[in-house]
């Protein structure tokens, strides 16, 4: 069903946008669109839809927030429980005792010294490296590099553009 009326048009418009709350409706059409909804019974009829549309909605935004609402408290209660049950004695034959805090093995000599001389070793391979310029560049050349750009570059001339 598509309103021929062009108020009825503004008014789907209107509803669309804003929806069936009129406090939300801009004032110009608000005041316009009031006399064709108390004439006409399908404006009346089209509010009437977008109105139980914004129930529906609304109810569908509540229960979001009652279902938000009780998993939090559901949260905050467990988290309460396990902070009291932390703290109370464990005195019970039922309750477990705390888990054993278990260690790496610790590594023996031979391991922890072939670990240090491969450390030593690259570190001496990284310096040997460096200081003989193998894979740094040349300290000329980082000195002659500036932000310049030469202005006689054929890339650059406005002609061939």
């Amino acid at each position: 069903m598509t309103p021929q009326h062009p108020d009825l048009t503004r008014l789907r418009e209107v509803l669309e946008i804003y929806g069936a709350d009129r406090s939300r409706w801009p004032a110009a059409d608000r005041l316009a669109l009031a006399g064709i909804i108390a004439d006409t019974e399908a404006a009346r009829l089209l509010l009437a839809e977008y109105q139980s549309l914004d129930r529906l909605l609304d109810a569908a935004a509540r229960r979001e927030e009652v279902a938000a609402l009780a998993l939090t408290e559901r949260i905050f209660a467990a988290a309460e429980r396990n902070r009291a049950h932390r703290h109370e004695p464990t005195s019970s034959a039922t309750s477990l005792p705390p888990p054993a805090i278990r260690r790496a093995p610790i590594r023996s000599r031979f391991e922890m010294a072939a670990i240090a001389a491969a450390i030593l070793f690259i570190f001496s391979i990284g310096l040997v490296a460096g200081l003989s310029g193998i894979v740094a560049p040349d300290s000329q050349e980082i000195a002659s590099m500036d932000d310049t750009i030469d202005i006689d570059d054929p890339l650059l001339d406005e002609d061939v553009i």
